[in-house]
């Protein structure tokens, strides 16, 4: 019989809904319970693509006598840590601070009133390498519960409070300097992995924001030495095990330095972050290889990954039919069967795989070098070649087979790094498809807006979840003001205003100077959460710190400005005592170093203006403000526009697009030709 969570939305809670286990989802029903039987709340946290979770699941949580214990000495609640990433946050902080370390699934045992006092993650269901099974935890926490129950009360007080003082972010810095810079640089320079590429060991992820940070150094400073970090990274990654060569698009990390063996989930996030990383390689580059990869990553998500109304899902499993990588994996038996021997010979030479398997009794695909990936990448464009012809084969030979599992939900915050991505890949190929499908995407969102009167967090079968976080309004404010400069319709700033406006009075603390992850209107949690470390995503606070300092330029508001100046006061320390950790962050309070550009695009057509726009999407300008006002989409401007200084006294005439080129708003002479445009930009980069 299912327990209560067959009436979720969450995909994860989906698959928990036949255990034996009488799980709850998170809510006060489950916390009313706990106290009205004095038992302790048993909370496991984890999310779809998590490949221990699964295991976890089926040893223990499918296992009858374990679920007979924990149904008897507990309350449980089950969580996806993807719908309520702040409830994962504040446990998360729990079981650092008690174990020293964290990870997924998430188990944490609470007092009635949801305080934490003792936590962990996976719990084997036997005894193994010294330590007990989950089985054995279980009695002991409630014996525990029952005999010392003042104890823990003690104890779960106590690490609130170590808590809280560890979430505080208090401090006043002066401001980020180029002596900072300098500094982190170097910092970078030495944790670089000179053989493999990247930063760090075994459990390799790709530290997108850390690179993008450095293109943008690059992009000012020329330094060859940062360029041979981006790109031998991602290159390394793209002869990896890490980057799916068949299907395209990213696995989340590998387990190893060189990039080889993945963990074989793949999350949207990731393919976002990597493909707009790529293009914007491209642009400095002109690389090929980059821009054609990262279109087959977004062309991954568009054909796998999006459902028909435009969404885009949230990631896809590690294990297909109970075995972690089955689907991606090969064994050279298996590519015979439909590969003829010049062609068997093609893939032991570009992919290095032969009769010993690299991964069990299998095979990863990898490229064996740079060189080949560069000659395998650059010959995509033509339909002739052998190595696109091979690859074909292969993908219509895996598509029979069992996928991973897709959870369906889709979170808006992930979205919106995606429809950024898809805006950068219009403004660089003019292919209208990106545009389209990332106007579609997000006036989905805008609708579920209307209809629920706030911005929402994730939607399944149409059911969503509740409302947005600060990731979720800081990420979408950043996918609008990209909207508006792929259409140069001024609807996407009149959103992108009002919703930061909404963002402000939802998240910012005037008192305390900070933004707090939820919303001052939650009320469930047992303290508000805030989390400004820039993990395998932007933190919402640096991505609001983002969208706010770019509305400063365009909006002229100090509201907005002395916010950005505010968070980046508090961050700074934090920023230069561990750039890996903050590195959206330190993108952000870097660009406060660099000379601005503000290019203004008025035209009486779209028609008129698209290449002038084109020739700005094949320039990598970081932090660029593009601000357009075509007149067959704006007659008139409205009130929520009329502080953008730009736009004052240069309505759209004539029969002309007419562009303003300026630098922290002192412009040069309009530009009325398409050669003199390109002039003035060329100027600004290289003064």
């Amino acid at each position: 019989m299912p327990n209560r969570l067959h009436l979720e939305s969450s995909p994860y809670l989906l698959q928990h809904s036949d255990n034996p286990v009488d799980w709850f989802p998170w809510s006060a029903e489950a916390f009313s319970l706990a106290k009205e039987k004095d038992l302790p709340v048993l909370l496991s946290i984890g999310y779809s693509a998590c490949h221990w979770c699964h295991v976890m699941q089926h040893e223990s949580f499918e296992d009858e006598d374990i679920a007979k214990i924990m149904n008897t000495k507990f309350i449980n609640i089950k969580v996806d840590r993807e719908q309520r990433p702040d409830i994962d946050d504040i446990y998360m902080s729990a079981v650092q601070t008690m174990t020293g370390q964290g990870g997924w699934p998430l188990t944490v045992f609470l007092t009635p009133d949801a305080k934490p006092f003792f936590g962990g993650t996976y719990f084997p269901p036997q005894p193994r390498y010294g330590h007990p099974g989950f089985p054995q935890i279980l009695q002991a926490i409630s014996d525990a519960y029952l005999n010392r129950k003042s104890d823990l009360l003690k104890s779960a007080d106590s690490l609130l409070g170590n808590m809280k003082r560890f979430i505080a972010f208090e401090g006043q810095s002066d401001n980020f300097n180029e002596n900072d810079t300098q500094e982190i640089i170097h910092d970078l320079k030495e944790r670089y992995d000179k053989d493999f590429g990247g930063f760090g060991e075994a459990m390799k992820f790709p530290n997108s924001m850390t690179l993008d940070f450095l293109l943008k150094y690059y992009s000012v400073t020329s330094d060859s030495s940062v360029l041979d970090i981006i790109k031998d990274s991602v290159d390394k990654m793209l002869i990896g095990g890490i980057f799916d060569h068949i299907g395209g698009g990213f696995h989340r990390y590998t387990v190893d330095r060189e990039w080889l063996i993945p963990h074989f989930e793949k999350m949207l996030y990731d393919n976002a972050l990597m493909s707009k990383l790529m293009l914007n390689l491209y642009q400095v580059t002109n690389n090929e290889v980059y821009k054609t990869v990262a279109l087959e990553v977004i062309d991954y998500v568009c054909r796998d990954m999006t459902d028909d109304k435009g969404l885009f899902y949230s990631a896809e499993d590690a294990d297909s039919n109970g075995e972690e990588g089955l689907f991606y994996t090969w064994t050279i038996e298996e590519l015979k069967t439909f590969l003829n021997n010049d062609e068997i010979q093609l893939i032991s030479e570009i992919f290095t795989i032969n009769e010993t398997p690299n991964f069990e009794s299998r095979s990863i695909l990898h490229m064996n070098s740079i060189d080949t990936m560069n000659r395998f990448w650059t010959s995509q464009n033509q339909d002739n070649d052998e190595l696109k012809i091979l690859r074909n084969k292969i993908f219509d030979n895996r598509a029979p087979r069992i996928r991973p599992f897709k959870d369906t939900k889709s979170i808006l915050s992930w979205n919106a790094l995606m429809v950024q991505s898809l805006c950068e890949a219009y403004l660089i190929t003019a292919d209208e498809k990106y545009k389209n499908i990332a106007i579609q995407n997000a006036k989905t969102w805008l609708n579920l807006y209307e209809t629920n009167n706030v911005l929402v967090r994730s939607i399944n079968n149409n059911i969503i979840s509740g409302p947005g976080y600060l990731e979720d309004y800081s990420y979408f404010v950043n996918a609008c003001i990209s909207l508006h400069e792929v259409t140069l319709d001024l609807f996407w700033l009149e959103k992108a205003k009002y919703i930061a406006d909404e963002m402000i009075d939802l998240f910012w603390h005037e008192p305390e100077k900070r933004f707090y992850d939820t919303s001052r209107h939650e009320s469930d949690l047992i303290y508000r959460p805030i989390n400004p470390f820039d993990n395998a995503t932007p933190s919402g606070t640096s991505e609001a710190n983002r969208c706010l300092r770019k509305l400063g330029f365009i909006f002229n508001i100090s509201k907005y400005n002395n916010i950005h100046i505010l968070i980046n006061e508090k961050m700074t320390d934090y920023v230069r005592g561990a750039p890996l950790s903050f590195s959206n962050q330190l993108s952000v309070e870097y660009s406060n170093l660099l000379k601005s550009l503000e290019v203004l695009i008025t035209s009486p057509t779209l028609s008129l203006a698209l290449p002038f726009l084109h020739l700005i999407g094949g320039k990598y300008i970081p932090d660029r403000t593009l601000i357009g006002w075509v007149q067959e989409q704006n007659q008139e401007l409205s009130s929520e526009l009329d502080t953008i200084v730009l736009l004052k006294g240069r309505e759209p005439k004539s029969q002309n697009t007419i562009c303003y080129v300026c630098s922290n708003f002192s412009c040069d002479l309009p530009a009325e030709s398409y050669k003199e445009f390109e002039l003035q930009i060329e100027s600004n980069l290289k003064s």
